[in-house]
């Protein structure tokens, strides 16, 4: 079972504020399955570092502006990654079963990235999508990473 460690913000009260590292590594794997069909780890890893790296940086898809985020409190930086999974995805489908292999590695990904433990193989990209799909944002950018079937893209790049 994962910790369910809460972290707390200082300027926020009320059990509202609390996040649990459970919660929050459970809905990264649930995206991370979501997202990945059957993707080798090296592209779940890459896709769990770009969402965390978009929580440090605080930006959103198609954003080129990183606002300065070189030691945010790590309580923070939890808020921040919780609002950028709910974006990709809004409501994870609950129960999940992670005795299933694919949930597992998916689970085991996102406990290495959530406790920052994960070494980025995107080199910094905050930015994703399919291969064979060009969102708009992406055409003028140039890419930083290509990871199974996914392209990485650096903000500002």
């Amino acid at each position: 079972m994962l910790d369910e460690t809460h972290a707390r913000r200082p300027d926020a009260g009320g059990d509202a504020s609390a996040i649990t590292f459970g919660r929050l590594t459970r809905h990264l794997a649930l995206i991370l399955a979501h997202q990945t069909q059957d993707e080798p780890v090296r592209t779940l890893e890459g896709i769990a570092a770009a969402l965390c790296n978009r929580a440090e940086g605080r930006t959103s898809p198609g954003s080129s502006a990183i606002p300065a985020a070189n030691g945010l409190a790590f309580a923070d930086w939890l808020v921040a990654l919780q609002s950028v999974l709910k974006r990709e995805l809004p409501e994870p489908p609950l129960p999940a079963d992670f005795a299933d292999p694919r949930l597992a590695l998916c689970l085991r990904t996102a406990v290495r990235a959530v406790s920052r433990a994960l070494k980025d193989p995107t080199d910094g990209a905050t930015d994703f999508h399919p291969s064979g799909v060009l969102p708009s944002w992406a055409w003028p950018r140039t890419s930083c990473a290509c990871i199974g079937r996914f392209v990485f893209y650096r903000p500002g790049e």
